[in-house]
Order: C-alpha cells, then sequence, then structure tokens
C-alpha cells in the first residue's frame, strides 16, 4: 500500500524530502527511504517555498549589510570617514615660516596642529626684541595668521602650551594672553625652559579643532 500526499516534511525522520519526482509517479526519497507520492504540481510548490525563504533570506542579508556600512564598520574594518587619515600641510603666508625639519602648522582629522611659535617677525623672519609683552604680542599675531589661513579663530583653539624662560614672566604673558583668548578660553599647560630657539623668551603652542 503505497504513502500518498503532499506533504514534503517526514513527521518520523523530521527532515524535508528532498527530491523531485515526475508527475503521477512512485519514488524512493532520497533523505528517508520511504516511497512517496508527488505530483508535478506540489514539487514546484516546494521550490516556489525554497526559492522564497532564499531571496528573503538575502534580502534580510544585504539590509544589515547596508545598515552596517552605514555606520562605518564591515568585518573589523572601520569605513567611516573620521577613521581615514588625513594630513596636510599648512603654510600660511602672513606668519614666519619653518626655520627646521617641521611644519608650521599641520591639518589632520579635523584639528589643526600649530608648532610652537617664537616671535619672529613676518617679514624678515628675524626675532622680535622688547620684552616679554612684545614678544608675547608677535606670537598671538603669528598665530592669529595661521588661524585666519584656515578660516579659523582664537575661539576654535582647544589647547595651548605657553613655554617661559622664567616663570617670574607669567603674569606679564598671561594678562597679554587674555586679551586674544576672551571667552570660553581653552585649555593650557604652562612649563618653564632653560632655554628656548634663538634666545626667545616666550613660545606658544596651540591646537585649533575645525567646526563640524
Amino acid at each position: 500500500m503505497r504513502e500518498a500526499g503532499y506533504a514534503p516534511f517526514d513527521g518520523e525522520m523530521n527532515k524535508f524530502c528532498r527530491f523531485i519526482s515526475t508527475r503521477n509517479t512512485l519514488n524512493p526519497c532520497r533523505t528517508c527511504g520511504k516511497n512517496h507520492y508527488f505530483s508535478l504540481g506540489a514539487t514546484f510548490r516546494q521550490l516556489r517555498l525554497r526559492f522564497f525563504l532564499f531571496f528573503v533570506t538575502i534580502k534580510v542579508m544585504a539590509a544589515t549589510w547596508l545598515k552596517t556600512f552605514k555606520h562605518g564598520h564591515f568585518g573589523g574594518i572601520n569605513f567611516s570617514e573620521r577613521s581615514v587619515f588625513m594630513k596636510k600641510i599648512i603654510n600660511a603666508p602672513g606668519a614666519p615660516q619653518a626655520i627646521g625639519a617641521y611644519s608650521q602648522a599641520v591639518k589632520a582629522n579635523g584639528f589643526l596642529f600649530v608648532s610652537g611659535q617664537i616671535p619672529l617677525d613676518s617679514v624678515t623672519g628675524d626675532l622680535v626684541y622688547g620684552g616679554v609683552p612684545v614678544q608675547t604680542h608677535q606670537i598671538l599675531a603669528n598665530i592669529k595668521s595661521i588661524l585666519a589661513a584656515e578660516a579659523l579663530s582664537f575661539a576654535d583653539v582647544v589647547k595651548s602650551t605657553v613655554f617661559l624662560v622664567n616663570m617670574d614672566d607669567f603674569k606679564t604673558v598671561n594678562d597679554i594672553y587674555a586679551q586674544y583668548f576672551k571667552e570660553a578660553p581653552p585649555a593650557r599647560s604652562c612649563v618653564q625652559a632653560a632655554r628656548l630657539p634663538r634666545g626667545a623668551e616666550v613660545e606658544i603652542e596651540i591646537i585649533a579643532a575645525y567646526p563640524s
């Protein structure tokens, strides 16, 4: 007595019976070994179900991948824009050019790193004399020119470092410094140095952030 039916699911084996038979034929199932009677229509229904499940799986996987790429991570690799290291050398014409193996400023990943500035005349490149007050103003004027070349201002500075040959000059420098950083001043460090390049009495370096 043959087993008739169109269900592709075998109750005892709990497996999907995978075979394609011709119309109205009785063939042994390749999965469970039993004889099953399938019509061609039932077989096509199985195929349509398999293709439907296959395309649903592909659609879900594609949506997951697109979402992953959108957030910038895939396969342990970060493809987001900020992850790509970008470095650009900045040479502002209104500030003294570098006098050694360094750059006047470097733009990298949303920040501008300005090298330590000593009181050099922006035209002649000579050291400006006249004491700590004059030198401090000259340094900050040079920094202003570098920031302006990148459409930035002192308000965009997030960190500064001040180097002094004599810490007794701190108040003088601080009073002049406050004239340029009027509101929400950046984080700052002040260090006494035994000696500064070209015999300068003050040196200032800054880090600025580009507006997002």
